[in-house]
């Protein structure tokens, strides 16, 4: 399951925290739909430098096809950079990731509890106005009252386009980078945002890379 909410609304939050600096990131669940469309975008438009994972070698070698470095395991990732993107719920995450890292997460739920260490930053979530409701939500799914995932949020939008005329809305293929912000765009005019949060701020090495680092491991 993907859309193009979702994958627009991932995007905005990576580039709203990070600017437009020269920034390495480490990418889960690089081959589902929302993942190769946040992948594609990021890299094109903002200059990111995207290193994504997959266990399939089939799917690695698409990603290099495509001009994208590619990683088997978790641990490559780990040495390639403490700024991950995480779109699969894997639990092996939760003790790779590298100490003090941060992390966009739009796996619905995360895999990052027992990490308090970890920044993360929750990208697959939308606000929402209250006022523009026509009655009071009864069922948030463990969200807070103002919160919705984006992918709920993309059935209002999809509602929306139909009142206005779209003849059919096909969700079912490949989401298309090019034609993503236009459903953040509805989603915004119907009163959805995406959350605000604190920028993370350059490092004094001016690199969020941890290969330059020496990497030391005491067993006692």
């Amino acid at each position: 399951h993907g859309n193009h909410l979702t994958a627009a609304a991932v995007v905005e939050q990576v580039h709203q925290v990070f600017g437009d600096r020269k920034v390495k990131f480490f990418l889960t669940g690089a081959s589902s739909k929302v993942g190769w469309a946040v992948a594609q975008a990021l890299r094109d438009r903002f200059g990111y430098e995207i290193l994504c994972h997959s266990t399939d070698l089939g799917r690695r070698r698409f990603f290099r096809e495509h001009g994208f470095a590619s990683a088997a395991t978790l641990s490559e990732g780990s040495a390639f950079s403490k700024y991950w993107i995480v779109g699969k719920y894997d639990l092996s995450v939760a003790g790779l990731i590298p100490q003090n890292a941060v992390a966009v997460v739009f796996s619905v739920p995360h895999p990052l509890g027992s990490r308090s260490d970890v920044r993360v930053i929750e990208a697959g979530t939308l606000h929402m106005d209250l006022q523009r409701l026509d009655r009071p939500r009864s069922f948030t799914n463990k969200l807070r009252a103002h919160e919705i995932f984006a992918c709920h949020a993309a059935s209002a939008v999809a509602a929306y386009r139909l009142e206005r005329g779209a003849s059919r809305i096909d969700e079912v293929g490949p989401v298309d980078p090019n034609e993503m912000d236009s459903w953040l765009e509805d989603a915004k005019y119907l009163g959805f945002q995406t959350p605000v949060f604190d920028r993370v701020e350059a490092e004094d090495e001016g690199v969020n890379s941890c290969v330059d680092r020496p990497r030391v491991v005491i067993v006692g």
